[in-house]
């Protein structure tokens, strides 16, 4: 008994609990093979969104639950822990198409708690500035010069990157600076729209005397996004408007005298530097680099030569011994001159940047007399033209070059609705709460669309969504009928949407009504039903009040004669109950989307809530209308729903838009024929992953395996028993611990042929097995043996093969037997 209250606490302890995993990559592979382990148990996505069900024996008539079945059990639940760990350690947080991602190795992620960066947002709206707690490079300084008539001694500076409202935006639209002008996700940066403030603010102020601007600061070194400049000139007066200042550095710092020469190995590249000439007049200097000679430099130049670039930081007159000539320049190799000049644009080796408007802004503050302090520097940057970047893209600064924008992508999974048409008829497709795709018809009668495949006999009425006067064979609402003045027999292959009260919905065609006492008077009627959905097939179910369990909804279905005919009504077909701006909703999608189907008595509408309840394309219906030639169209009301629309790619027929709440919706629409829409709907709003980062930072495919955390909880669903599946059939993948004798999910797929029996297990043996399709489109990895022993070393075998840790090679196909006789460990288990 102690050993049963132990196994009822473990068993409530896993299904509960929650899990921190750390993710690797699961790459997308379509076959379902355990070679592909942890596919399909961890998705495409990168997520763990499968059960893991382990068995509670109660059900199990002819299994007395006594301490050594309690113990087998308990063994049953630590396998699914294990396993549960195992596969988790497998997925990943980075999600919706993967091969769109990109993980950055540093920087920060634009998004501050609770809010993400999201289509229609810029960066402003999220995190609009970045300093020395996010980057490194951004860390605060401090200035000091002792020169000229003034002296700062460790004057505090801090840097920013402030980006600026109306641009950095994540956009669905046309890039209209490609030649085939392609509708995609881009994030987009804003022709003529100033993108950043790059800011430096001098806490205290740096003083300066305005007679001897130059005296004060030249020589001065100051430290800008983690590089030391050297100040080679300055003028102007920071609070009227006018400074300038300009600063050097350099990649290499090199002093040498006059008329030496030395060699220096730079960037892979050996360069050959003679100091020619110092003139002791003008203090101008030249240099022979690779055997080219330079025009006069003077401290501040620089110039390319040679395929480098050198700047002159200071010359030093009689410095030197006089057999070299007495005199020194100190000068840089890969030089980098910034001049920023207040109200101008900025000038990096005397040139202006290409294809930006950068400019610098100095602020400053007039003192006593001839005395004024500079109080900021700022330096906007706005692009010439609009940048559209792709996922995967990055920007770097134009200014400096320190950092960049890196676009990695959209992390989003969803789920594709498809509307088509042909000729009178139509379909519309989706993807039910199990997996599996749904087709509802639609046909045209010539003048009004309805619901059905066939239309009805000239002697028969159908009430379709509460409307008698309809000509489609197909039912959606409670209470909805098909009557035939002759007999049932006009009623066969009527259809009906039926839908379980979770929301997964089926269609299910009537195949056959009869009566076996052959009365048709006694109310003892019964019917053929066919899952259209799924193939699955039930016979001559009992009608009139009794009812009929279909495993993912209960239904009634009533049978009556009158004078006026013989009518099957569909007195409950339809259990959910939708909710927020989508309260009328007929069913739920695969992911937290909901959908609800009118038939009006003209049209086929339908209307979509996304998982926040929001209703898609501006509450505006989209649905199957006449062309008013009989065929069948898709509505192009939508065009004018207020949603952007941009033509797919140039010359198509195609057009594309993006929801009007930016919740991440994408429409596919053929605007020439009417014939096609496809939508596809996010489980959760879509998320654009922006980061700002180092220019050096690795920017990789999510593919790559980069490591993340997140949080699986076992209340979110990815632990289960059998007993949560008493009702209903799992809408997941699902990993199933233990056999048919102690797993009711294992029992049932043996009753259907899909696994072996209990009779089948031979002692000392387990079975790994793939079952395609188990549940709809849903597969099932079963993992069981002879006894609690033998399951536990099958699943050590998966977890240890999952993991990358050993077994590969071993583990492929449907079905892999093993044999655990003597086995203490996994090593010792071998394959049949």
């Amino acid at each position: 008994m102690d050993r049963f209250k132990k196994t009822v606490n473990r068993i409530a302890a896993f299904a509960g609990g929650a899990l921190m995993v750390g993710a690797t990559i699961a790459g997308a592979l379509a076959a379902v093979d355990m070679a592909t382990l942890p596919q399909p148990f961890v998705t495409s996505a990168g997520q763990f969104d499968s059960y893991i069900v382990v068995g509670t024996m109660g059900w199990n008539p002819n299994i007395a639950f006594n301490a050594q079945a309690a113990e087998d059990l308990a063994g049953d639940v630590a396998v699914g822990m294990d396993l549960s760990a195992a596969f988790a350690q497998t997925a990943t947080s980075a999600s919706a198409g993967a091969s769109e991602l990109t993980t950055v190795s540093e920087g920060v992620l634009v998004r501050v708690p609770g809010d993400d960066l999201n289509y229609g947002e810029t960066i402003f709206n999220v995190k609009s500035s970045y300093g020395d707690n996010d980057l490194d490079f951004l860390s605060d300084e401090t200035f000091s010069e002792s020169r000229g008539n003034t002296k700062n001694a460790g004057e505090d500076y801090s840097q920013t990157i402030d980006f600026l409202t109306g641009t950095a935006e994540t956009v669905f639209e046309r890039d209209t600076t490609d030649s085939n002008r392609v509708v995609d996700t881009y994030f987009k940066m804003s022709k003529g729209t100033a993108l950043y403030d790059y800011e430096v603010v001098f806490s205290g102020g740096i003083d300066y005397d305005t007679t001897a601007v130059n005296d004060d600061f030249k020589g001065a070194k100051m430290n800008l996004q983690g590089t030391t400049y050297t100040i080679s000139a300055a003028s102007g007066v920071a609070s009227a408007g006018t400074f300038k200042m300009e600063l050097l550095s350099g990649s290499m710092v090199i002093s040498q005298g006059e008329y030496t020469t030395q060699t220096y190995t730079f960037g892979g590249e050996t360069y050959e530097i003679s100091v020619p000439v110092i003139a002791d007049g003008d203090g101008s200097v030249k240099l022979i680099v690779n055997g080219d000679t330079t025009d006069k430099l003077y401290e501040g130049d620089t110039t390319e030569i040679a395929g480098i670039e050198v700047g002159v930081d200071e010359v030093f007159i009689n410095e030197g011994s006089e057999a070299m000539g007495a005199d020194m320049v100190t000068f840089y190799l890969g030089a980098n001159k910034l001049t920023l000049q207040s109200g101008s644009e900025v000038k990096v080796n005397d040139a202006k940047i290409d294809d930006w408007k950068v400019e610098s802004t100095w602020t400053g503050t007039a003192g006593a007399g001839t005395l004024d302090t500079i109080d900021t520097l700022t330096v906007t940057a706005t692009p010439k033209s609009d940048i559209f970047m792709r996922a995967g893209d990055e920007l770097v600064d134009p200014f400096m070059g320190n950092w960049k924008i890196v676009f990695a992508g959209i992390d989003k999974i969803t789920e594709d609705i498809e509307m088509t048409t042909s000729g009178d008829q139509g379909a519309l497709r989706f993807t039910n709460l199990n997996g599996a795709e749904v087709e509802i018809p639609v046909i045209n009668d010539g003048t009004n669309v309805w619901l059905g495949e066939e239309l009805k006999a000239a002697t028969t009425e159908i009430k379709q969504d509460g409307d008698s006067s309809a000509e489609g064979m197909f039912l959606i609402a409670n209470n909805d009928y098909c009557e035939d003045t002759l007999s049932f027999g006009n009623c066969d292959f009527v259809q009906m949407l039926v839908v379980g009260t979770g929301g997964e919905a089926r269609v299910i065609e009537i195949s056959g009504i009869s009566d076996p006492n052959g009365t048709w008077a006694t109310g003892d009627e019964v019917a053929d039903l066919e899952d259209l959905t799924t193939g699955k097939t039930w016979n001559e179910v009992k009608l009139n009040g009794n009812d009929i369990k279909l495993g993912f909804a209960t239904i009634k279905l009533d049978a009556s004669t009158s004078a006026t005919g013989d009518r099957i009504t569909a007195t409950q077909i339809n259990q959910f109950v939708g909710r927020g701006n989508l309260a009328t909703a007929d069913l739920k999608l695969s992911g937290s989307g909901e959908m609800d189907i009118t038939a009006d008595g003209t049209n086929v509408l339908v209307d979509i809530a996304e998982s926040n309840g929001n209703l898609l394309y501006n509450a505006n219906s989209i649905g199957f209308v006449d062309d008013t030639n009989g065929d069948v169209d898709i509505n192009n009301a939508i065009i004018a729903s207020g949603l952007n629309w941009e033509t797919s790619e140039r010359n198509s027929d195609y057009r594309e838009a993006l929801d009007a709440l930016n919740w991440g919706a994408l429409f596919r629409y053929d605007s020439k024929n009417s014939d096609v829409l496809e939508i596809s709907l996010p489980e959760e709003e879509a998320i654009s992953k922006v980061y700002i980062a180092p220019t050096g930072a690795a920017a990789t495919a999510v593919t790559s395996g980069t490591v993340s955390l997140h949080y699986i909880s076992g209340t979110a669903g990815i632990a289960k028993t059998d007993a949560d599946f008493r009702t209903t059939v799992p809408n997941r993948n699902v990993i199933l611990v233990g056999g048919p004798s102690v797993n009711k999910l294992v029992y049932d797929l043996a009753v259907e042929g899909k696994t072996q029996t209990a009779a089948e297990y031979v002692e000392d043996t387990a079975v790994i097995q793939m079952v395609e399709n188990a549940y709809g489109q849903r597969d099932a990895l079963v993992v069981a043996g002879y006894a609690a022993k033998d399951t536990a070393m099958a699943g050590r075998v998966v977890s240890t093969y999952v993991l990358g840790q050993g077994f590969a090679g071993r583990l492929s196909g449907d079905l892999v037997t093993l044999n655990t006789a003597g086995a203490a460990t996994v090593t010792q288990v071998s394959f049949v």
